[in-house]
């Protein structure tokens, strides 16, 4: 008789939609959605109908925030988180607010403009958990700067957090784009400076602690040098401070020795006598 072979395993069925591919949008549950699904009466609606957004499978920081929350309880009590990555972080902060908690605050500087992805914290908001500042296209260092001065660090010393956590992206570098042109104009400096507020905040509140996640990033020349730059700048603020120097007196003189027993033996007799032996010490005597 004619031999059967194996019956095929049945096709698995096809995802829907197709999840994209790896942190900072990746939401709590559910499916995939496009951006008009984020349209809302709200600048950045809770929405729990999608799985993976941008290039997010699992979002880091969030993660990390959890993990200390129920791993080191006992020093890690209230976490702050930083976003600077040029998208609005909308799954982090959708996830963070789903704890239902008031330990975890959730700050983003961003790019916004109509149709601008992931088309969410499109508005200023300012709340004790909850930072969105958008930034409009072309946004120079200074202004950019400027606004972490004002909305940023106030929101993170009322928190006073004991842990900082940054969402560290790259992509709002002015090179950051396959034409050059960056839809915030940041610089290398201004990575540096913004690493700096970081650590400062981190030094006022947390004792230091402070853990930096690669984010965005996608023009390899631009994002080399402003990794470099912001790793170079964590280990020189993480570096202990130079021994102070010895205490001197204002417009003090230092004397050879020999000419401060001759000064001391102007009112000195007994250094006077001794000085006055030398000459003869000092002579070649014969036997």
């Amino acid at each position: 008789g004619k031999q059967l072979g194996k019956p095929k395993p049945p096709k698995p069925p096809p995802l829907k939609p197709p999840l994209q591919p790896p942190l900072q949008k990746q939401s709590s549950v559910g499916s995939t959605s496009d951006a008009s699904t984020e349209r809302a009466s709200s600048p950045t609606p809770l929405i729990k109908d999608r799985c993976g957004q941008g290039f997010c499978l699992l979002n880091n920081v969030a993660i990390a925030a959890k993990y200390a929350l129920l791993q080191h309880a006992a020093a890690v009590r209230r976490v702050a988180i930083i976003d600077w990555d040029l998208h609005h972080g909308n799954g982090t902060e959708e996830i963070v607010r789903s704890w239902g908690c008031d330990n975890v605050l959730y700050a983003s500087l961003h790019g916004a403009e109509q149709f601008f992805y992931p088309e969410t914290g499109t508005a200023l908001q300012l709340e004790p958990t909850l930072v969105n500042v958008p930034l409009a296209r072309g946004t120079p260092p200074d202004e950019y700067l400027a606004a972490f001065d004002r909305y940023v660090v106030p929101a993170i010393d009322a928190f006073r957090p004991d842990l900082l956590l940054l969402s560290c992206g790259f992509d709002a570098h002015r090179d950051d784009a396959p034409d050059l042109s960056g839809f915030i104009r940041l610089e290398v400096e201004t990575y540096t400076a913004l690493t700096a507020r970081a650590a400062a905040l981190a030094k006022r509140h947390c004792g230091g602690r402070l853990l930096s996640l690669l984010e965005g990033g996608y023009n390899l020349d631009a994002l080399e040098k402003n990794a470099e730059a912001h790793v170079v700048e964590l280990v020189h603020q993480a570096a202990p401070p130079p021994p102070p120097a010895e205490p001197r007196l204002p417009g003090r003189l230092v004397v050879p020795r020999r000419e401060r027993l001759q000064l001391r033996a102007q009112t000195h007799p007994v250094v006077q006598f001794f000085l006055s032996l030398l000459p003869w010490a000092m002579a070649p005597h014969r036997d």
